[in-house]
């Protein structure tokens, strides 16, 4: 162990003095996470899904039902009617529906009885034009009736009053009539651009700066640093272990930083610290496992950088790393299945949890990313001795 920590230390001290360490783990992800984040955050075609609930089903309701219905949004809005506000939820959870809106039993009979009645909108983080759009429509229908409970009381208060009196007495009337509601409900807190950005684009930076270590390997094989340690009383497995523990120690530098640095320029909540490091830990070991296994299988430096771009760059693109959580359908159902994918899932959903969630909240994450990291690095062990002898 002693050896593989003096190798370690070696490897460190040529990565911190490598600038580009600093460019590609550092300063590349802030910068494009800030730009991204901030500048960007939805632009392009808008369709959006609506599960719709009127579990009242009267002729003071059934308009509202006509105007998501209507021409003026076929091309951006598609109504899925459900039963009550549960099956709006499930929709909103299942990726059935981007945003919900009910319109409870009795709520007609509340309005003319002059109790409360709200119109409840749906919302989930991770679609906030859809949200807006929603609460919009939303809001205009508690309006319209809002506007025609005052029109009723002015009439019927005005009576025989000469129409001098009409402002006032629209006014009494309004004051009578505030029991209209819009009740915004989010399933999860709002997800801002920079709160995914920061994380995505922080995994995205983090395969590369992992590459570039792990490129090294072929280096040193290349000016025959290798050979030389061959030949001195040390083991394979002693080396290796050093290699991959200098890795795991810069990658988890780099994320504490991502991670620091984000929270005190933008404000990002990561969640539970706990849930936090164990996931920034297994998202490194996808990383060193992917990473390792193209330095090992490549024969030149070169051919690590190339052919390790190339996957990281599908792979982020596969991961959704640049959609901003508007996620296509085929990636949505891909992106769970990509190492940085399911990680950016979950510091995403820690990120909105209420209370910053827990290690239940990614527990799939941790143990998909665990996962391919544990067994990317069996590979690299395996292959790397190999390497090493020759």
């Amino acid at each position: 162990m002693g050896t593989a920590l003096v190798v370690a230390a070696k490897d460190l001290r040529q990565r911190i003095r490598d600038r580009s360490l600093l460019l590609i783990g550092v300063v590349a992800p802030f910068a494009l996470a800030s730009i991204v984040g901030l500048a960007l955050g939805g632009a392009g075609d808008f369709s959006t899904t609506v599960a719709f609930a009127d579990a009242d089903r009267t002729d003071l309701t059934a308009p509202f039902g006509e105007v998501l219905r209507s021409r003026a949004l076929a091309d951006v809005v598609t109504v899925e009617d459900v039963k009550d506000e549960t099956d709006v939820r499930e929709a909103i959870e299942s990726g059935e529906a981007s945003v919900g809106i009910v319109i409870p039993a009795g709520f007609t009979r509340d309005v003319q009885a002059g109790r409360p009645a709200d119109v409840v909108v749906v919302v989930d983080s991770d679609s906030q034009i859809s949200a807006a759009l929603a609460t919009g429509l939303a809001d205009d229908f508690v309006a319209r009736i809002r506007a025609g409970q005052v029109a009723v009381g002015t009439i019927a208060a005005l009576g025989g009053s000469a129409p001098a009196d009409a402002g006032r007495v629209s006014a009494e009337a309004a004051e009578q009539f505030p029991q209209v509601r819009l009740r915004e409900d989010r399933t999860t807190a709002e997800l801002r651009p920079i709160d995914y950005f920061a994380p995505s684009m922080g995994i995205f930076f983090l395969f590369f700066a992992i590459l570039y270590g792990a490129a090294t390997l072929q280096a040193e094989r290349r000016h025959r640093t290798l050979a030389r340690l061959a030949a001195a009383p040390v083991t394979e497995t002693s080396v290796l272990l050093g290699k991959l523990l200098a890795l795991f120690v810069t990658g988890s530098l780099i994320f504490a930083v991502i991670i620091l640095s984000t929270s005190l320029a933008y404000g990002v909540r990561w969640g539970d610290p706990l849930a936090v490091i164990a996931l920034a830990g297994t998202t490194v070991l996808a990383a060193m496992g992917i990473t390792g296994v193209i330095a090992v299988l490549a024969r030149t430096e070169e051919q690590v950088r190339s052919i390790g771009t190339a996957i990281v760059f599908v792979l982020a693109l596969a991961g959704g790393s640049f959609f901003g959580g508007q996620l296509p359908d085929f990636l949505r159902s891909l992106q769970a299945w990509t190492p940085n994918g399911a990680a950016l899932v979950g510091f995403t959903e820690l990120i909105v949890a209420p209370g910053g969630g827990s290690l239940a909240t990614v527990w799939p994450a941790l143990v998909f990313t665990g996962a391919v990291g544990l067994a990317g690095l069996a590979i690299t062990f395996v292959l790397g001795r190999r390497a090493f002898r020759t």
